[in-house]
């Protein structure tokens, strides 16, 4: 698999594979939906780094065989975190009643902002900061609408000390902060219990009634199993709570979600719409789409299980698609205002290398030892760590080296290229006239964001240090020469990448005239 060959055919092949791979679930999921606790399963999910289903497809690994034992310790492994997770989320819900029960208007016709709340963040800023849609919320009140918040709680909610200080923070907001633990009533925690134990017994049944003929059936029933160790009750409680939303409010509901379609999302809409009456659910995916992360795809066999939104909204135009089925549509670009900042202007005239590290630990690994191995050991490169990766500031750079820590506006006005071997960040840079190094996966694939719009003239993806050192010269060269071509190719990925989030935008995005 790390032969140089065997990679570049990984890639070569990754179009067609996607495909294959993500027609073949949904044909599963639209059956296998029909019971609800399947929703929850990471497997079903598509996401590529909730299970090992899509890598071991990509790179051809012989799916595991997994014997009665195998299948009995990850099932005592389940139920024990399953145990550890109800009790824990039980005396939470029985503290936040006591102590910090909601007191809110409950309006006909609210928007609900489906979004996340970093808990570990939060915490430390000790103030809730609306990280997914900034404008948002104040937009909608502005145009009369009663806005309510409705976050997944992203990190752990542990008792006492954490959980009273989140919930102060939370209660203390602007915003009408609506979690979980305010919507759970006592049934609904009988209802959980149910779901602790039976659901790996639906997903034991579903992979035994998966077709073992063809390699892509051996290798999905295995993972079924693989993964039974999982604790998905946090999925099932998102469905619980959806039902209970629906039910605190008259009139039509409108929910606008941070849309990565995952068991969480997928349960949340299902128990929205099984209990509202009238409901409309704008899928928003402001973010840079990779072709690898299925999961962000909305599987439209699955619309008749009631996880699928009423409309998509994406980043930009290149991202959009025609379905007959679904709604698509232009969203807002909530996250990526200062790109249409008019100080930040296109250069050519820029020095800086900037390395830059994904979220995911081992890959960094590798990107730091591929690129130490490059001309670039010799040179000036500043490092810029992903914010929910404390692990990878800890490695030692080379000489010259150094870790960065400033805003993305500012890290970008001097650099003239960063390398990455997955971010979304290279988008971004590329519309600000940075050129773009992505680096592939030694072990795995990586989610290329670009596109084919100016490689070799803007960007390049390469495989090994040599590579990288002739595209490094090369992309160097294209600033001096062919600065009217960089800028040509950053002006498209602007135009095509990002919709800038005015209050114009807002309104037609979501029909708030």
């Amino acid at each position: 698999m790390n032969d140089k060959l065997d990679l570049k055919g990984c890639y070569a092949r990754l179009r067609e594979d996607l495909q294959q791979i993500d027609n073949y679930v949904q044909q599963i999921t639209a059956d296998a939906y029909r019971n609800v606790y399947l929703v929850s399963n990471p497997v079903l999910s598509r996401n590529p780094f909730a299970s090992s289903l899509l890598h071991n497809f990509l790179f051809h690994i012989p799916e595991r065989d997994i014997n009665v034992m195998g299948v009995a310790w990850k099932l005592i492994q389940f139920y024990l975190k399953s145990t550890l997770y109800f009790v824990n989320h039980f005396l939470t819900w029985m503290i936040v009643r006591i102590f910090f029960r909601a007191v809110f208007r409950r309006a006909a016709d609210p928007v609900i902002i489906d979004n996340f709340l970093l808990v570990e963040s939060t915490l430390a800023s000790h103030s809730y900061e609306e990280k997914y849609f900034p404008g948002l919320r104040e937009t909608l009140l502005r145009r009369g609408k009663d806005a309510y918040i409705f976050p997944c709680l992203y990190g752990r909610v542990a008792l006492w000390n954490k959980c009273l200080e989140l919930f102060g923070v939370i209660r203390r907001a602007p915003a009408v902060i609506i979690t979980e633990y305010d919507l759970l009533k006592a049934a609904d925690y009988l209802s959980l219990a149910q779901f602790i134990c039976f659901y790996p017994l639906a997903v034991i049944r579903l992979s035994r009634q998966i077709e073992p003929s063809g390699y892509l059936g051996k290798l999905l029933s295995s993972e079924l199993l693989e993964t039974l160790d999982r604790m998905t009750a946090h999925s099932y409680v998102r469905y619980l709570s959806g039902k209970r939303l629906a039910g605190l409010f008259e009139g039509k509901i409108t929910v606008i979600s941070w849309f990565e379609n995952q068991a969480q999302q997928k349960n949340f809409y299902r128990g929205l719409k099984e209990a509202a009456q009238n409901s409309s659910i704008y899928a928003c995916r402001s973010y840079i789409d990779y072709p690898a992360y299925l999961n962000s795809f909305v599987a439209e066999l699955e619309g008749a299980s009631g996880v699928v939104p009423n409309k998509v909204l994406v980043n930009g135009t290149a991202y959009m698609k025609h379905s007959e089925n679904l709604e698509y549509r232009l969203g807002v670009s909530f996250r990526y205002k200062y790109l249409f900042d008019p100080m930040v202007a296109l250069s050519g005239n820029r020095m800086q290398c900037l390395l830059l590290f994904s979220y995911f630990y081992e890959r960094n690994k590798e990107l730091l030892k591929l690129c130490s191995a490059s001309i670039l050991a010799s040179q000036a490169v500043k490092v810029r760590t992903h914010p929910a990766d404390t692990r990878s500031s800890q490695f030692v750079l080379p000489a010259g080296w150094i870790y960065d820590a400033s805003d993305k506006s500012g890290a970008f006005s001097n650099a003239a290229i960063i390398i990455t071997s997955e971010s979304g960040i290279a988008v971004e840079a590329a519309a600000l006239g940075v050129s773009v190094i992505v680096v592939a996966s030694q072990s795995s694939f990586t989610c290329n964001p670009m596109f084919d719009c100016g490689r070799g003239v803007i960007w390049e993806l390469v495989f090994n240090s040599d590579e990288l050192n002739n595209a490094y010269n090369n992309l160097l060269e294209q600033r001096t020469t062919n600065i009217e071509g960089i800028k040509q190719a950053a002006e498209w990925y602007k135009s095509s990448c990002f919709v800038e989030p005015t209050e114009e935008n807002i309104v037609r995005a979501f029909d708030l005239a």
